[in-house]
């Protein structure tokens, strides 16, 4: 019986060379820093590149940090192998485009400061089922994987941010679901409230009952709400080799 841990940091390089990981080319012609970086009359500045979305300055190389604590043993005369890892991982510093506001003539802007978490428990087992030293031989081994996955910090201290059609909030999962709460179906007009909209078209009868969360007649993004996970809190695999 064996037991070991662990405690590693990775740093990630960029892969994306808009994210400052290599060589980048600029003309500015503007206060330092300045985000719109203006030309002047006809000369017109040369910046990153337009379809990117605005890059930040300050970019910080994202970093992982993982603990991890493992204890494995060999039984039944060596024919049975079975290790089970306890696991705690912090990704750091990692980029995420932030939106901002369409008079900048972005859609976002790259920063880092995104932080996650998972942890979990892993149990690994690897076995002779039948030995036979001058016949037939099967070998089989499984995995089973528990993890929990958290957002733990997002840039400039946001507690949440809406992306598109995805929310991450501060203590949920990254693959929480942003959805509409749905209870039922409109049978006729005379069921529907008066002046109901969804997303501004008035609900008639045969319409979805759309929770209307904060009672305003309008049922919107204010409605929505983050459940269910995309990402399994289980996964497994299997292998068997017969000779």
């Amino acid at each position: 019986m064996n037991i070991s841990g662990g405690w590693g940091r990775t740093v990630r390089t960029f892969l994306d060379d808009r994210y400052a990981a290599g060589p980048q080319y600029r003309s500015e012609s503007g206060w330092f820093e300045e985000p719109t970086i203006p030309g002047y009359g006809p000369v017109m500045g040369i910046n990153r590149p337009y379809e990117s979305g605005f890059i930040g300055y300050g970019i910080k190389m994202p970093v992982a940090e993982r603990t991890n604590l493992t204890l494995d043993g060999t039984f039944l005369n060596n024919r049975l192998n079975a290790a089970i890892s306890a696991y705690n991982r912090n990704d750091k510093d990692q980029l995420i485009g932030v939106p901002v506001a369409q008079e900048t003539g972005y859609s976002v802007n790259y920063k880092t400061g995104l932080e996650v978490n998972n942890k979990g428990l892993e149990l690994m087992l690897n076995g002779a089922v039948v030995e036979n030293k001058n016949g037939f031989n099967w070998n089989s081994a499984i995995n089973v994987n528990y993890n929990k996955n958290k957002v733990t910090a997002l840039p400039d201290g946001h507690q949440e941010l809406i992306i598109g059609d995805n929310k991450l909030e501060v203590g949920k999962s990254v693959g929480s679901y942003w959805v509409y709460s749905n209870t039922g179906i409109y049978n006729t007009d005379a069921d529907v409230p008066v002046d109901l909209t969804f997303n501004g078209i008035p609900v008639k009868g045969g319409d979805p009952i759309w929770k209307d969360y904060n009672n305003d007649n309008r049922v919107d993004n204010k409605d929505k709400v983050l459940t269910g996970d995309r990402i399994p809190s289980f996964v497994g695999g299997g292998t068997h080799f017969c000779l």
